[in-house]
């Protein structure tokens, strides 16, 4: 390498890493995606290295572009968060936040959090939709997104923030009709009885006393849906055998013990773009979720 490195070209480059696509990133970007394949191209010719594998259908990081989004990711970000800082204190504006929560966890925690917030933090603006487990951080404009598990796209940060129980029910009607339900001594008999599911959790998972962990997938289905109140209605309904987040779970349900196991919670996850990982109002608001989270399942 002969000469400087453009940062302009790494921040460039970073973007196409978090987005996957020349695309996305020229979206984020706002520049023509030829501008943002010539950037990328560029910094390849000034580190002698090839960063990116690119084929018609499918962009991916080379060892070498991997450890420089590795190492550059996070000054990249650094540096967009001061400038945002900066730029919102002079400008005397609000600064906002648009954060997409996965509606299976505990909706009406949220509700009441973005109330808390918004005296807690008056200064930011709090932009919250609800949607499935997969935010599209670059098309809706979203810069946090609250999630059971961590994402399955590559590029994005995830943070644990704490876990949610669940349990086995079924409707009280139900168990009058099954009452073979109440004897379960084994999770895999699950796979004998019509269930409905809540989506992405497909499979659920158990524990037993000694340790051992099963997932056990339904395959007689009455329901299954990313919209939590479907699978809540089937089993209301007496439809089937559900598994449930506490929050989810009041008294006209029955809960099922199976003897000897324990369902397993499933852990919440805060997930977002390198590029916003540094800045004050997500760092404001991961601590607020983390410790409404935790206080509310510790109990």
């Amino acid at each position: 390498m002969t000469e400087a490195v453009g940062l302009d070209d790494v921040a460039v480059f970073v973007a196409v890493a978090e987005c996957g696509s020349f695309v996305g990133a020229a979206r984020q970007l706002g520049m023509p995606q030829s501008s943002v394949s010539r950037r990328v191209a560029a910094l390849e010719k000034q580190v002698g290295a090839v960063l990116l594998r690119r084929t018609t259908r499918s962009l991916s990081l080379t060892s070498e572009g991997q450890r420089m989004v590795e190492s550059c990711a996070s000054p990249v970000a650094q540096i967009r968060a001061s400038l945002e800082e900066i730029g919102t204190a002079s400008s005397g504006a609000s600064d906002s936040l648009s954060i997409a929560v996965s509606p299976y966890i505990c909706p009406d925690e949220f509700r009441a959090w973005v109330s808390d917030f918004g005296c807690e933090r008056p200064d930011i603006q709090l932009n919250l939709t609800v949607n499935g487990n997969e935010a599209d951080f670059f098309t809706d404009g979203i810069d946090l997104a609250i999630q059971l598990g961590p994402p399955r796209r590559q590029g994005l940060v995830s943070v644990k923030l704490y876990d949610v129980p669940f349990r086995l029910v079924v409707s009280k009607e139900m168990l009058r009709q099954r009452p073979e339900l109440a004897d379960l001594v084994n999770p895999e008999q699950l796979r004998e009885h019509v269930c409905a599911t809540i989506l992405p959790i497909d499979s659920w998972p158990f524990v037993s006393r000694d340790g051992e962990q099963r997932r056990i997938t339904p395959t007689k289905l009455a329901a299954s849906s990313n919209d939590p109140w479907v699978a809540v209605n089937a089993v209301s309904r007496g439809r089937g055998v559900g598994f449930l987040p506490e929050a989810l779970i009041d008294d006209s349900f029955a809960v099922i013990d199976i003897a000897g196991w324990t369902p397993v919670p499933s852990s919440v996850h805060a997930v977002f773009p390198e590029r916003v990982r540094n800045t004050p109002k997500v760092r404001s608001a991961l601590e607020s979720v983390r410790r409404r989270g935790t206080e509310a399942h510790s109990l």
